[in-house]
């Protein structure tokens, strides 16, 4: 499952995910953070996977690296909570194919997340 959990008036996107993502968690966030992106233009994300267990299948990895693809230009900075080993170290090889300035936190850093992307 894939939440937005707030965004400020600044731009900055709070999303959590949870569980196994699935395709339809994809299908059914897309348009909402299309909304937000023609709202406030360019975003800054703070993305909470402490929680995160990796895809449901196929199908699920291609659509959430698809979206990846299509919005990542659109982002300035990317905050990546990480709960686990893996998810570090897939963030730092991926991090230099995407446009937003990524950086890595652990699960308990959420507050410094925030500051990052707001610096």
């Amino acid at each position: 499952m894939i939440e937005i959990v707030k965004v400020s008036e600044q731009g900055v996107v709070e999303i959590a995910i949870h569980g196994k993502l699935q395709e339809g968690d994809i299908k059914e966030i897309t348009p909402k953070i299309d909304q937000i992106i023609r709202e406030k233009n360019n975003i800054s994300i703070v993305l909470n996977a402490s929680e995160f267990e990796g895809w449901q299948d196929l199908d699920a990895l291609v659509a959430h690296f698809t979206f990846v693809r299509d919005h990542q230009k659109k982002a300035r900075k990317l905050a990546f909570v990480a709960g686990k080993k893996w998810q570090e170290i897939l963030v730092h090889v991926l991090s230099s194919m995407v446009q937003p300035e990524v950086k890595v936190f652990h699960s308990d850093e959420l507050a410094n997340a925030h500051a990052w992307v707001t610096s």
